[in-house]
């Protein structure tokens, strides 16, 4: 079950169908993002080593394969924060136009990458904020991160569940929203 969830034909598969599907451009916005996400962490790297990393495509997201690096606590949070920022350049960037004219396109662009940065920092499975939160961990302190992780997916399912019962939020929004707390976890489980 592991092979098939770090092999990039499912990811591939996957995205290929959701670009089909979209005919709102959404999934393009979020691509987008996610592809500056990953080049900002590539920049962090390329200027601590000088080498250009390996990118991997799953299921579980795009990642930097920087696995096996000796750095410092400081510079591996550099490196994980190095997409967040990026994103939040490029969210400062877009406000900057929007400025100048407001788009649908922009409005967009600007909530990809805020909500793809807010993503990130999450202390759920793989994602950065997990691992800054091991990073900085005494040793032996792991279960905090653990009771973190089981904080957040219990408040975010939380809010999905008050919105599409309020009826705020529309099942499908919530259904498709699923996948994002649910995939990081299949990580943490197929490691054990």
């Amino acid at each position: 079950m592991e092979k098939i969830f770090n092999s990039p034909i499912p990811a591939l598969a996957m995205i290929c169908l959701l670009l089909m599907a979209d005919g709102t451009g959404l999934v393009r916005m979020a691509l987008l993002a996610s592809m500056f996400h990953e080049a900002g962490h590539c920049l962090v790297y390329w200027m601590q080593t000088g080498k250009i990393p390996t990118l991997s495509v799953n299921l579980y997201g795009i990642a930097l394969k920087a696995d096996g690096m000796c750095q410092s606590r400081i510079k591996q949070s550099y490196l994980l924060l190095g997409g967040c920022m990026a994103n939040a350049v490029l969210c400062v960037a877009t406000l900057l136009l929007i400025e100048q004219k407001a788009t649908y396109s922009r409005y967009f662009f600007l909530c990809a990458n805020f909500l793809t940065a807010c993503y990130n920092l999450l202390p759920i499975g793989v994602l950065d904020g997990a691992r800054i939160l091991k990073l900085w961990l005494p040793v032996g302190w792991l279960w905090v991160a653990r009771i973190a992780e089981q904080l957040t997916l219990s408040a975010v399912c939380t809010l999905l569940l008050f919105l599409f019962c309020s009826g705020t939020l529309p099942l499908w929004v919530g259904v498709s929203a699923l996948p994002v707390v649910i995939v990081p976890l299949f990580h943490n489980f197929f490691q054990k």
